[in-house]
């Protein structure tokens, strides 16, 4: 078989039950007025593939298309060029969808790259007896991944005066925001999204991901 056919990959075609199942189910939980109280969750193996879910949703299209248009202008404009830009969708960000290769990038990238479970578990508070251990012999306290309410003087103010003021006066280490819906800012999905830039302005509805003892 041949691997494209009018110009389309043939990868393009390997979530294509995936993707039409979720359309499905979507149709139907919207016409019976469900949509908000499901959260509907989609595995496919192909990441560019995510462009072809919830067309339906015409604010998800105009960020989809807001993305790929984006991108476009900034490399070739080619399917593979634009692959990244999906990323950062609303459906993706907001956990709605599984790409099964990306945990395939993870395990590759383990072999060679130890450190990269290490830090997995520790984010997911995975210890064993011998490392507990060990940092109460050495007298450190370790950290696990929390999640927190934005403080009330921070609301409004920018993410790094948050952070270093956590950092350096509580030792505390924010690593994310948990975004919920906001009509200001035109996201109709929560999102989290890591490693913020630094004049990110919070807002009261925000959830904080630190690090802390």
């Amino acid at each position: 078989m041949a691997h494209s056919f009018a110009g389309l990959d043939r990868d393009e075609f390997a979530d294509s039950t995936a993707i039409m199942a979720h359309h499905m189910i979507y149709q139907t939980l919207q016409q019976r007025g469900l949509l908000g109280r499901q959260h509907i969750i989609v595995d496919i193996s192909e990441r560019s593939n995510i462009r072809f879910l919830n067309m339906m949703n015409l604010n998800v299209i105009g960020s989809n298309q807001e993305v790929i248009s984006k991108v476009s202008r900034i490399g070739t404009g080619s399917a593979s060029s634009m692959t990244g830009g999906f990323w950062m969708t609303p459906i993706f960000a907001s956990g709605q969808v599984l790409v099964s290769s990306l945990l395939d990038n993870v395990l590759f990238q383990a072999y060679s790259k130890t450190h990269i479970l290490d830090l997995i578990k520790l984010c997911c508070g995975v210890r064993f007896k011998q490392a507990i251990e060990l940092d109460q012999l050495l007298g450190i306290d370790s950290s696990n991944l929390c999640l927190i309410e934005t403080p009330a003087q921070f609301v409004g103010k920018p993410f790094l005066k948050l952070f270093q003021t956590l950092a350096l006066v509580y030792g505390i280490v924010p690593l994310g925001l948990y975004r919920a819906p906001d009509r200001e800012l035109n996201n109709a999905l929560p999102f989290v999204f890591s490693n913020p830039l630094p004049g990110i302005l919070l807002k009261s509805t925000d959830m904080v991901y630190v690090l802390k003892s």
